[in-house]
């Protein structure tokens, strides 16, 4: 019986401390949000279903290339969902097959009269090797499997993969965005109808994700930075 006991004991310990050391794990992970790039971006005079029409259009033409699957286009509420993969194979000679894979993705617009909003998140790597979701910690956040500095460097090269991937297709959008649709009339607007690509990868844009999933349409839209407009967003006049 007192085997039994202390075996019961001995088990019950290991879990507390297994649990504790887990927790403490999370808490660590928790303090970064999740790798996204995300902004509001005015569109003055330009009404919500022509921004719709738009970033229908832009969806649609994604689905040829970059998005695997179009979730959602919700007129009612200005919201469209999709999601994508991005596929990642390591430089470092070491390891690579482990890690060699997809980091899928989310990709949300919500659109609003006189602005819309894109958000691209949930970056989540999947292999042999899963890196889990990529988050703004600068190092690998995880328990790692092998050498940490070997996970450290990984880490970083999936930065730079999704950056390398996202930032093209953040232009792509700007550009959609700014173009007529069939179903209306010209509407001008105040921003440039495209930011170049090497001013886009200069640019300030946010890695940030919301502390919860709130309606972004019930939000007001922001004013453009200063560091925004010095990267190359310009007003007319």
């Amino acid at each position: 019986m007192k085997k039994i006991l202390l075996a019961f004991g001995f088990i019950l310990y290991t879990s507390i401390l297994s649990f504790g050391q887990s927790s403490v794990t999370m808490q660590k992970i928790l303090q970064y949000p999740k790798y996204t790039f995300s902004d509001t971006v005015r569109m003055t005079n330009v009404p919500q279903e022509e921004l719709y029409a738009r970033a229908w259009n832009w969806f649609n033409e994604q689905t040829k290339t970059d998005i695997n699957f179009f979730e959602e286009a919700n007129k009612r509420y200005g919201r469209f969902t999709g999601t994508s993969k991005i596929p990642f194979q390591s430089k470092i000679a070491a390891g690579n097959d482990y890690v060699k894979g997809k980091i899928y993705f989310m990709v949300r617009i919500f659109v609003h009269e006189g602005y819309y909003i894109y958000e691209f998140t949930d970056f989540v790597h999947q292999g042999r090797l899963t890196f889990n979701t990529i988050t703004t910690a600068p190092k690998y956040p995880y328990r790692p499997m092998a050498d940490k500095d070997w996970h450290n460097m990984v880490w970083e090269e999936m930065k730079v993969a999704v950056k390398d991937h996202i930032y093209p297709m953040v232009g792509s959008l700007r550009a959609s965005m700014q173009k007529e649709s069939d179903q209306f009339g010209q509407i001008v607007s105040q921003r440039d109808a495209e930011i170049p690509l090497e001013e886009l990868h200069n640019a300030d844009i946010k890695t940030l994700v919301p502390s919860k999933a709130e309606d972004p349409l019930k939000n007001k839209p922001k004013t453009v930075s200063s560091t925004k407009k010095k990267a190359g967003s310009k007003t007319k006049k």
